[in-house]
């Protein structure tokens, strides 16, 4: 063996060599391996307890549930049917309508879009053309004419004095009774 692979190779293991700066660590990480598998294991014990415990104290209201179950299942089977029929089928309809309307849907909205962009593009290639061939003629101001009363209109008529009999409020008119009685012959 050469110089440098003795001095890479510490001792020779099951698995192979182990490099020498495995070999000689400090003992800081020895001490932290031994803290995260302490800690590894405590944490597995401390869980597997706690959930025997939890399940040690949930065994009689298991005991319980069955009944409870079995006293409720009309219930559960109603909100099941209900679902089905409300909500459930209603969606189910609703997406396969969806899915088999989306081409004509696409196809629709992609007619609109072309036909805008045509529409748009004719559009600005026609006032193109008309600009080019006529060229825009620059409009005389309108003069504003002033305006003026009239002379011969006759004047706003003047406000009435109320009467004291009069009230600014209209009489209501009352409806009169009118029966029509068919005549008897005697």
């Amino acid at each position: 063996m050469s110089q440098n692979a003795a001095n890479n190779v510490a001792q020779q293991g099951d698995s192979g060599p182990i490099p020498a700066a495995i070999a000689a660590s400090p003992p800081i990480v020895d001490i932290i391996r031994f803290l995260s598998s302490a800690s590894t294991a405590s944490f597995g014990v401390i869980s597997r307890t706690t959930l025997a415990v939890i399940f040690t104290l949930l065994a009689p209201i298991s005991l319980l549930l069955t009944p409870i179950s079995y006293l409720l299942s009309p219930v559960f089977v109603l909100v099941q049917v209900l679902l089905d029929v409300f909500v459930f089928a209603p969606y189910a309809v609703t997406a396969a309508i969806a899915r088999n309307v989306y081409p004509i849907y696409v196809l629709v909205g992609v007619a609109v879009i072309c036909a805008l962009v045509v529409g748009f593009t004719a559009r600005i290639i026609t006032s193109s053309i008309l600009h080019a061939i006529f060229a825009p003629r620059a409009k005389p101001k309108a003069a504003v004419k002033e305006l003026q009363p009239e002379r011969d209109a006759p004047p706003p008529p003047e406000p009435r004095e109320k009467s004291a009999f009069r009230t600014g409020v209209p009489k209501t008119r009352v409806r009169k009774r009118v029966s029509i009685k068919e005549e008897r012959e005697a």
